[in-house]
């Protein structure tokens, strides 16, 4: 059976494009407790060229920089 993972992977990157939820996530995975003080930098690259994205997503928190693929 062929999965359209085009399609899972906009999902994704839709729903977690989301401050809120980006950072609940980032909770979840790092086994850590960051608030709505914490300040979330969602920095998604873009191909010019093509219209397409380099990646998933690309955030910043805390001084630390994350990328999904």
């Amino acid at each position: 059976m062929n999965t359209n993972k085009k399609y899972k992977d906009s999902v994704f990157t839709r729903y977690f494009s989301d401050e809120k939820k980006l950072r609940l996530l980032y909770n979840a995975l790092e086994n850590a407790n960051y608030g709505e003080d914490i300040e979330v930098n969602i920095i998604t690259l873009e191909d010019v060229l093509f219209m397409n994205q380099k990646n998933d997503i690309c955030f910043t928190i805390d001084n630390k920089f994350k990328v999904c693929y």
